[in-house]
């Protein structure tokens, strides 16, 4: 079957960086520098939780807050530093934006509400038809009920869907339902792999 829709990730697909970067800036910002990785680290213990929205972030940057006896805006800090960092694929947004008549285009990301905030400051997601995002669904890659609750959403079957992800695990997932999938590697990989489709930019 043809394809008419790619359905993507948001990190290492449409933009990319380095969160334990974040993470670290969020350390010196505060004086703590040489605490970079523990702080990093901390942080990623409640990923899983934020993911589906099964803690709140200030409740995190209490934690945070309490733990290296930092005091400030956490949150603003985070956003500040993720912005700071974040690379956006801008062929492939070039693509996208030129090609809305071909392809219906949607983000399929297990995704935080602090870092969807960050998002929203720059209109990341408004060349896509559809987001669907896991803090919002409670619910995340690589459950197929995520994969299929934006499939029946869009009235798009699998085997016209090609999902795009950094992790294998989320492909493989999407792969599993019917889907094609390609597990992207860096911008000029996914351009290249994105060839094989007839996609080219």
């Amino acid at each position: 079957m043809t394809i008419t829709t790619l359905l993507l990730d948001a990190h290492g697909v449409i933009y990319d960086l380095d969160f334990e970067e974040v993470y670290s800036g969020v350390a010196k910002h505060f004086g703590i520098v040489e605490r970079g990785q523990e702080v990093s680290d901390y942080f990623d213990t409640f990923l899983q939780r934020l993911l589906v929205d099964a803690i709140s972030f200030d409740e995190v940057c209490k934690a945070v807050s309490e733990k290296f006896n930092i005091h400030g805006d956490i949150s603003a800090i985070v956003v500040s530093e993720y912005l700071k960092r974040l690379q956006k694929n801008e062929l492939f947004f070039e693509y996208v934006r030129s090609h809305k008549d071909t392809y219906t285009f949607a983000i399929l990301t297990s995704n935080t509400i602090i870092r969807d905030q960050a998002d929203e400051q720059i209109n990341l997601y408004n060349d896509f038809d559809y987001v669907y995002k896991s803090f919002e669904l409670k619910m995340k890659k690589p459950d197929p009920a995520f994969f299929q609750h934006a499939l029946t959403d869009m009235k798009k079957t699998p085997e016209e869907t090609l999902f795009l992800d950094d992790n294998p695990q989320n492909v493989s997932a999407a792969r599993t339902m019917g889907m094609e999938g390609i597990v992207v590697e860096n911008f000029e990989q996914m351009r290249r792999d994105l060839g094989q489709y007839g996609i080219v930019y």
